[in-house]
C-alpha cells in the first residue's frame, strides 16, 4: 500500500489521524486475507507514513515501512530520515519489522552522512534505475536509466558498508539490475 495522493507531492500528504483513519480499511481487508506481513513504499510525508504504520501496528501484523527520499537523503517533505525513524518507531507499540527506501536512485540515500543509527533499523532499499529527480522522471516521454553497472555497484555498497539487506528494484529497472547483483554479491 503507499500514500493516498501523489506520492510525489508531501504536500499532499494526509494528517497524522487522517492516515490512520483512512488505511485502518484496506489494513484490516489484507490482515483478514491472511498476509504474513503489510508493507507501506513510496511515503514522502512523515505525518502519513506515522499514521499508516498506527494504523498497521493497531493490526497486529508485522510491518515495513518505506519512504519515498530526495536527493540529499531526506523524505520529500524535507524530514531527515533518522528523525523519520525515531518518529514512527515512538509513535508504535509493535515498531515496524524495519524501515526500506524505495523509488529513489542508491546514491540519494547519501549513505555516509547519515546517522549511523539508521543502518540498524532500515533493512531494504528498492532503487529507480535513473538517478534522475523525480520531478523528471515523473513526467518522462520514455524509460531513462543510468548504467545497470552504475546501479549495481551502488546497491551492493549499500548492503557490503552499511548493512542493507533487501535489494531491489524500482522504476526502470529490469532482469538485468537483479541478475547484476547476484552475480556480483
Amino acid at each position: 500500500m503507499s500514500c493516498k495522493n501523489d506520492c510525489y507531492r508531501p504536500e499532499e500528504g494526509l494528517s497524522r489521524q487522517g492516515a490512520r483513519q483512512f488505511h485502518q480499511w484496506q489494513i484490516a481487508q489484507l490482515v483478514d486475507a491472511g498476509v504474513d506481513f503489510l508493507f507501506a513504499v513510496t511515503l514522502p510525508n512523515i505525518e502519513e507514513a506515522t499514521g499508516i504504520a498506527q494504523a498497521m501496528d493497531d493490526s497486529g501484523a508485522p510491518y515495513i515501512i518505506s519512504f519515498v527520499i530526495s536527493r540529499d537523503g531526506r523524505l520529500l517533505d524535507g524530514t531527515a530520515l533518522d528523525i523519520a525513524i525515531t518518529q514512527v518507531d515512538a509513535a508504535t507499540v509493535n515498531k515496524p519489522i524495519g524501515f526500506m527506501v524505495n523509488c529513489a536512485y542508491p546514491h540519494f540515500l547519501c549513505a555516509d552522512q547519515q546517522n549511523p543509527g539508521i543502518f540498524k533499523r532500515l533493512i531494504g532499499y528498492q532503487a529507480n534505475a535513473s538517478s534522475l529527480d523525480h520531478c523528471d522522471l515523473d513526467n518522462a516521454g520514455q524509460l531513462e536509466s543510468d548504467t545497470v553497472q552504475d546501479w549495481g555497484n551502488e546497491m551492493l555498497r549499500l548492503n557490503q558498508q552499511f548493512g542493507v539487506k533487501i535489494l531491489g528494484g524500482c522504476c526502470g529497472t529490469s532482469a538485468a539490475h537483479l541478475q547484476y547483483l547476484v552475480a556480483h554479491r
